[in-house]
């Protein structure tokens, strides 16, 4: 990262933006001191994998990154740190159980830091932990997030609002961002979305929205 932060003060940018380091906000925070050079910068990823032709051997697999080796390093397989083995052949219905326990050990490792031989040094260092991303693919992330999923009406992931197209009497909605010729389906009959100017997510309704379902009163108001 002090490498990255000295071209751009030398050249007031980059040449080439390969590595999740060169993002604004990451430099930002290793610019103002919230991150130095001893620190470790994690990437938690989780996935589903059919190890075999057979769903039966469906699992989910979740690993960590290591930010601070780079791209052509952090993703070899003796480099990658995998955490948790969740047996299949369903989804887990409740994946915080499952992660929990690795999620506990990096809480542990933010408050009271992480002890470190530097051999290269010959002394010994204290490191913060700090997690820097959560990626898994569209699936995956309706489990992390608790939301409706990418079928749903409202399926993106960042809460942004943005309303999915579904065949009449379907039940599967379509992120579809134009709509269909000659279609005229009861509420998913909103005019075409401009990818260039998506709503923009909302905390408050997010925190609103979060308040009807934990105050539903019965089973059917809350699937509701």
């Amino acid at each position: 990262m002090s490498c990255i932060i000295a071209c751009l003060d030398q050249t007031g940018g980059l040449d080439e933006y390969s590595d999740v380091l060169h993002r604004t906000d990451l430099i930002g925070v290793f610019q103002d001191g919230c991150i130095n050079k001893d620190d470790i910068v994690l990437m938690f990823s989780i996935n589903g994998a059919q190890l075999y032709a057979k769903k039966l051997s469906l699992c989910w697999i979740y690993i960590w990154i290591l930010l601070n080796l780079s791209p052509t390093e952090c993703y070899k397989k003796n480099r990658v740190f995998v955490s948790s083995f969740i047996p299949g052949p369903n989804n887990p219905k409740n994946i915080d159980s499952f992660l929990f326990p690795g999620l506990q050990h990096l809480v542990s490792l933010q408050k009271e830091g992480l002890q470190i031989w530097d051999a290269a040094l010959q002394h010994e260092v204290k490191s913060k932990v700090f997690l820097a991303l959560i990626t898994t693919d569209g699936p995956g992330m309706m489990h992390i997030t608790g939301m409706v999923g990418y079928h749903g009406k409202h399926g993106c992931c960042l809460y942004c609002g943005m309303q999915g197209h579904h065949e009449d009497h379907g039940k599967h909605y379509f992120l579809a961002l134009l709509k269909p010729l000659d279609y005229c389906v009861p509420g998913c009959t909103h005019d075409d979305i401009d990818v260039t100017n998506l709503p923009i997510p909302s905390c408050r309704q997010y925190h609103e929205n979060l308040r009807i379902v934990i105050s539903s009163p019965n089973d059917t108001q809350y699937c509701a």
